[in-house]
Protein backbone atom coordinates (compact mmCIF):
# COMPACT_ATOMS: atom_id res chain seq x y z
CA UNK A 1 0.00 0.00 0.00
CA UNK A 2 1.23 3.39 -0.88
CA UNK A 3 1.24 5.91 1.94
CA UNK A 4 0.82 9.57 1.13
CA UNK A 5 2.09 12.37 3.32
CA UNK A 6 0.43 15.76 3.09
CA UNK A 7 2.95 18.53 3.30
CA UNK A 8 1.89 21.77 4.98
CA UNK A 9 1.00 24.60 2.65
CA UNK A 10 3.22 27.64 2.17
CA UNK A 11 0.67 29.66 4.13
CA UNK A 12 0.75 27.06 6.93
CA UNK A 13 4.52 27.15 7.08
CA UNK A 14 4.46 30.93 7.21
CA UNK A 15 2.02 30.84 10.14
CA UNK A 16 4.20 28.32 12.00
CA UNK A 17 7.29 30.44 11.45
CA UNK A 18 5.53 33.60 12.59
CA UNK A 19 4.28 31.87 15.73
CA UNK A 20 7.77 30.58 16.49
CA UNK A 21 9.24 34.06 15.96
CA UNK A 22 6.59 35.55 18.22
CA UNK A 23 7.48 33.06 20.96
CA UNK A 24 11.19 33.92 20.66
CA UNK A 25 10.48 37.68 20.71
CA UNK A 26 8.19 37.24 23.73
CA UNK A 27 10.75 35.14 25.57
CA UNK A 28 13.38 37.83 25.07
CA UNK A 29 11.31 40.95 25.63
CA UNK A 30 13.38 42.43 28.44
CA UNK A 31 16.95 43.58 29.20
CA UNK A 32 18.54 43.04 32.58
CA UNK A 33 21.14 45.37 34.13
CA UNK A 34 23.68 44.52 36.80
CA UNK A 35 24.56 45.89 39.26
CA UNK A 36 21.06 47.27 39.90
CA UNK A 37 20.27 49.59 42.78
CA UNK A 38 23.93 50.59 43.26
CA UNK A 39 25.51 53.92 42.45
CA UNK A 40 26.99 54.08 38.95
CA UNK A 41 29.55 56.80 38.14
CA UNK A 42 30.18 58.26 34.68
CA UNK A 43 33.45 60.20 34.31
CA UNK A 44 34.67 62.23 31.34
CA UNK A 45 37.91 64.17 31.06
CA UNK A 46 36.55 66.19 28.13
CA UNK A 47 32.83 66.93 27.88
CA UNK A 48 32.49 69.35 24.95
CA UNK A 49 29.74 71.94 24.46
CA UNK A 50 29.90 73.14 20.84
CA UNK A 51 27.91 75.83 19.04
CA UNK A 52 28.42 78.66 16.56
CA UNK A 53 29.70 80.98 19.30
CA UNK A 54 31.99 78.73 21.35
CA UNK A 55 33.57 75.36 22.04
CA UNK A 56 33.80 74.83 25.78
CA UNK A 57 35.47 71.70 27.18
CA UNK A 58 35.19 70.62 30.84
CA UNK A 59 35.82 67.50 32.93
CA UNK A 60 32.50 66.06 34.13
CA UNK A 61 31.17 63.47 36.58
CA UNK A 62 27.62 62.08 36.61
CA UNK A 63 26.24 59.75 39.27
CA UNK A 64 23.05 57.74 39.23
CA UNK A 65 21.57 54.27 39.58
CA UNK A 66 20.05 51.60 37.35
CA UNK A 67 16.89 49.55 37.53
CA UNK A 68 16.93 45.75 37.69
CA UNK A 69 15.46 45.35 34.23
CA UNK A 70 13.20 46.92 31.64
CA UNK A 71 11.15 46.15 28.54
CA UNK A 72 12.62 46.84 25.12
CA UNK A 73 10.23 49.76 24.58
CA UNK A 74 11.46 53.04 23.09
CA UNK A 75 11.86 55.92 25.61
CA UNK A 76 11.33 53.68 28.64
CA UNK A 77 13.20 55.05 31.69
CA UNK A 78 15.94 52.84 33.12
CA UNK A 79 17.36 54.96 35.94
CA UNK A 80 17.98 58.53 37.18
CA UNK A 81 21.08 60.72 37.08
CA UNK A 82 20.92 62.26 40.56
CA UNK A 83 24.26 64.06 40.67
CA UNK A 84 26.26 66.06 38.12
CA UNK A 85 29.40 68.18 38.45
CA UNK A 86 31.66 70.02 36.04
CA UNK A 87 35.25 70.93 36.80
CA UNK A 88 34.53 74.61 36.18
CA UNK A 89 38.07 75.78 37.02
CA UNK A 90 39.48 73.28 34.54
CA UNK A 91 37.28 74.28 31.60
CA UNK A 92 38.84 75.57 28.41
CA UNK A 93 37.26 77.94 25.88
CA UNK A 94 34.91 79.36 28.51
CA UNK A 95 32.94 78.03 31.48
CA UNK A 96 29.97 75.71 31.99
CA UNK A 97 27.75 75.11 35.00
CA UNK A 98 25.14 72.45 35.65
CA UNK A 99 21.57 73.70 36.17
CA UNK A 100 21.15 71.66 39.36
CA UNK A 101 17.49 72.57 39.78
CA UNK A 102 16.74 70.37 36.76
CA UNK A 103 18.11 67.21 38.43
CA UNK A 104 17.38 64.34 38.44
CA UNK A 105 17.81 63.60 34.74
CA UNK A 106 16.29 60.37 33.49
CA UNK A 107 18.22 57.88 31.37
CA UNK A 108 16.04 56.59 28.52
CA UNK A 109 16.36 53.44 26.43
CA UNK A 110 15.85 53.83 22.67
CA UNK A 111 17.16 50.68 20.96
CA UNK A 112 19.78 47.94 20.97
CA UNK A 113 22.37 46.74 18.46
CA UNK A 114 23.00 43.10 17.69
CA UNK A 115 20.93 40.07 16.79
CA UNK A 116 18.94 38.32 19.51
CA UNK A 117 19.86 36.65 21.71
CA UNK A 118 23.15 38.59 21.49
CA UNK A 119 22.87 42.27 22.46
CA UNK A 120 26.09 44.14 21.68
CA UNK A 121 25.22 47.72 22.73
CA UNK A 122 22.41 50.04 23.84
CA UNK A 123 21.33 53.36 22.37
CA UNK A 124 20.36 55.63 25.28
CA UNK A 125 19.39 59.22 25.99
CA UNK A 126 19.87 61.51 29.03
CA UNK A 127 16.61 63.39 29.29
CA UNK A 128 16.60 67.14 29.98
CA UNK A 129 20.33 67.51 30.61
CA UNK A 130 20.86 71.24 31.34
CA UNK A 131 23.95 73.45 31.52
CA UNK A 132 24.73 77.17 31.35
CA UNK A 133 27.62 77.71 28.92
CA UNK A 134 29.50 81.05 28.86
CA UNK A 135 32.24 82.28 26.55
CA UNK A 136 33.45 85.75 25.54
CA UNK A 137 30.71 87.32 27.67
CA UNK A 138 27.94 85.31 25.98
CA UNK A 139 25.84 83.03 28.20
CA UNK A 140 23.40 80.40 26.88
CA UNK A 141 21.39 77.75 28.73
CA UNK A 142 21.37 74.45 26.83
CA UNK A 143 18.68 71.89 27.65
CA UNK A 144 17.84 68.75 25.73
CA UNK A 145 18.23 64.99 25.41
CA UNK A 146 21.62 63.96 24.00
CA UNK A 147 21.92 60.41 22.67
CA UNK A 148 24.67 58.02 23.75
CA UNK A 149 25.76 54.50 22.86
CA UNK A 150 27.45 51.96 25.09
CA UNK A 151 30.66 50.28 23.97
CA UNK A 152 30.31 46.99 22.12
CA UNK A 153 29.77 43.89 24.24
CA UNK A 154 27.62 42.89 27.19
CA UNK A 155 30.06 44.45 29.67
CA UNK A 156 29.58 48.22 29.54
CA UNK A 157 32.69 50.20 30.47
CA UNK A 158 32.05 53.38 28.46
CA UNK A 159 29.27 55.59 27.14
CA UNK A 160 29.91 57.68 24.01
CA UNK A 161 27.75 60.74 23.25
CA UNK A 162 26.38 61.23 19.73
CA UNK A 163 27.69 64.64 18.65
CA UNK A 164 25.23 64.85 15.74
CA UNK A 165 22.21 65.28 18.05
CA UNK A 166 21.20 68.94 18.38
CA UNK A 167 20.67 70.38 21.89
CA UNK A 168 18.32 73.43 22.00
CA UNK A 169 19.15 76.71 23.73
CA UNK A 170 16.17 77.45 26.00
CA UNK A 171 17.40 80.64 27.68
CA UNK A 172 19.51 83.38 26.06
CA UNK A 173 21.51 85.66 28.33
CA UNK A 174 22.81 87.43 25.23
CA UNK A 175 21.38 88.34 21.85
CA UNK A 176 24.28 86.43 20.26
CA UNK A 177 23.20 83.02 21.59
CA UNK A 178 22.56 80.45 18.84
CA UNK A 179 19.36 78.42 18.74
CA UNK A 180 21.14 75.11 19.38
CA UNK A 181 24.43 73.30 19.85
CA UNK A 182 25.87 69.83 20.38
CA UNK A 183 27.35 67.79 23.21
CA UNK A 184 30.17 65.27 22.72
CA UNK A 185 32.54 63.20 24.80
CA UNK A 186 33.09 59.71 26.20
CA UNK A 187 32.27 58.67 29.77
CA UNK A 188 33.98 55.87 31.68
CA UNK A 189 31.43 53.69 33.49
CA UNK A 190 32.18 52.43 37.02
CA UNK A 191 31.44 49.78 38.12
CA UNK A 192 31.11 47.80 34.88
CA UNK A 193 27.44 47.32 33.92
CA UNK A 194 26.49 43.90 32.55
CA UNK A 195 23.68 43.41 30.03
CA UNK A 196 21.51 40.29 29.81
CA UNK A 197 18.22 39.14 28.33
CA UNK A 198 15.18 38.58 30.52
CA UNK A 199 12.53 36.06 29.53
CA UNK A 200 8.97 37.35 29.75
CA UNK A 201 7.61 33.92 30.79
CA UNK A 202 9.43 34.30 34.12
CA UNK A 203 7.56 37.50 34.89
CA UNK A 204 4.76 37.14 37.41
CA UNK A 205 4.87 40.68 38.73
CA UNK A 206 2.14 43.25 39.00
CA UNK A 207 1.00 45.45 36.13
CA UNK A 208 -0.98 48.64 35.54
CA UNK A 209 -4.33 48.81 33.79
CA UNK A 210 -4.95 52.22 32.22
CA UNK A 211 -8.51 53.14 31.20
CA UNK A 212 -10.08 54.36 29.03
CA UNK A 213 -7.79 53.66 26.12
CA UNK A 214 -8.12 55.62 23.91
CA UNK A 215 -9.04 58.61 26.04
CA UNK A 216 -11.46 60.78 24.04
CA UNK A 217 -11.89 64.39 25.19
CA UNK A 218 -14.97 66.08 23.66
CA UNK A 219 -14.62 69.61 22.30
CA UNK A 220 -16.78 71.00 25.12
CA UNK A 221 -14.60 69.48 27.89
CA UNK A 222 -11.37 71.14 29.10
CA UNK A 223 -9.85 67.85 30.28
CA UNK A 224 -10.17 64.10 30.61
CA UNK A 225 -9.18 61.48 33.19
CA UNK A 226 -7.03 58.35 32.82
CA UNK A 227 -7.55 55.88 35.67
CA UNK A 228 -4.56 53.73 36.64
CA UNK A 229 -5.30 50.49 38.52
CA UNK A 230 -2.72 48.13 40.05
CA UNK A 231 -3.29 44.50 39.03
CA UNK A 232 -2.00 41.47 41.01
CA UNK A 233 0.11 43.53 43.41
CA UNK A 234 1.28 47.03 44.25
CA UNK A 235 3.13 49.17 41.69
CA UNK A 236 5.26 52.31 41.89
CA UNK A 237 4.48 54.88 39.20
CA UNK A 238 7.53 56.75 37.93
CA UNK A 239 7.46 59.19 35.03
CA UNK A 240 4.34 60.08 33.03
CA UNK A 241 5.17 61.61 29.63
CA UNK A 242 3.11 63.19 26.90
CA UNK A 243 4.18 62.44 23.35
CA UNK A 244 2.96 65.15 20.97
CA UNK A 245 4.15 67.01 17.90
CA UNK A 246 7.12 69.30 18.61
CA UNK A 247 6.13 72.86 19.43
CA UNK A 248 2.44 72.08 19.96
CA UNK A 249 1.02 72.60 23.48
CA UNK A 250 -1.63 70.00 22.64
CA UNK A 251 -2.21 68.88 26.23
CA UNK A 252 -0.59 68.60 29.64
CA UNK A 253 -0.69 65.74 32.14
CA UNK A 254 -0.72 65.85 35.94
CA UNK A 255 -1.14 63.44 38.82
CA UNK A 256 0.22 60.01 39.88
CA UNK A 257 3.94 60.63 39.23
CA UNK A 258 6.15 59.11 41.97
CA UNK A 259 3.08 57.46 43.52
CA UNK A 260 2.61 53.97 45.00
CA UNK A 261 -0.66 52.25 44.04
CA UNK A 262 -1.73 49.35 46.25
CA UNK A 263 -3.22 46.18 44.75
CA UNK A 264 -6.58 47.00 43.13
CA UNK A 265 -6.02 50.63 44.11
CA UNK A 266 -6.45 53.44 41.62
CA UNK A 267 -4.85 56.78 40.79
CA UNK A 268 -6.11 59.46 38.38
CA UNK A 269 -4.08 61.22 35.69
CA UNK A 270 -5.64 64.47 34.43
CA UNK A 271 -5.13 65.32 30.76
CA UNK A 272 -5.78 69.05 30.10
CA UNK A 273 -6.15 70.48 26.61
CA UNK A 274 -3.72 73.18 25.48
CA UNK A 275 -4.08 76.30 23.36
CA UNK A 276 -4.02 74.37 20.05
CA UNK A 277 -5.75 71.10 20.89
CA UNK A 278 -4.53 67.96 19.15
CA UNK A 279 -4.07 64.35 20.18
CA UNK A 280 -1.05 62.31 21.17
CA UNK A 281 0.06 59.58 23.54
CA UNK A 282 0.52 59.42 27.32
CA UNK A 283 3.27 56.98 28.37
CA UNK A 284 3.29 55.69 31.94
CA UNK A 285 6.51 54.16 33.27
CA UNK A 286 6.26 52.10 36.45
CA UNK A 287 8.07 49.55 38.62
CA UNK A 288 6.33 46.28 39.45
CA UNK A 289 6.71 44.27 42.66
CA UNK A 290 9.61 42.33 41.10
CA UNK A 291 11.63 45.52 40.70
CA UNK A 292 11.32 45.59 36.89
CA UNK A 293 10.61 48.76 34.93
CA UNK A 294 7.60 48.46 32.61
CA UNK A 295 5.63 50.88 30.47
CA UNK A 296 2.09 51.26 29.20
CA UNK A 297 0.59 53.87 26.87
CA UNK A 298 -2.78 55.59 26.36
CA UNK A 299 -3.78 57.23 23.11
CA UNK A 300 -5.35 60.69 23.55
CA UNK A 301 -7.97 61.79 21.02
CA UNK A 302 -9.06 65.43 21.33
CA UNK A 303 -12.33 65.86 19.45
Amino acid sequence: MRTSVRLPSIAGLAILLLCAAARVASANSGIGLEPSGRTVTLTSEALVFSSSFARVTCPATLTGSLEKGFQKVETILIGPITGATLGERSCSGGTARIARETLPWEVEYFSFAGTLPNITSLNLGIEEISALVESLGIGCLFRGTPRARTGRGTEVTELRLDETVRIPVVTRLSAFCPSEGTLSGTFRVSPTVRLSLQESEARTGSTIQAEPNPLRIPAANPNGIITLRAISNAVEVGRIRRIINAGEPAFTVSGCEQTDIMVNGVCSVTVTKGARPSGGVVRITYRNDQGEILQTAVTVVIE
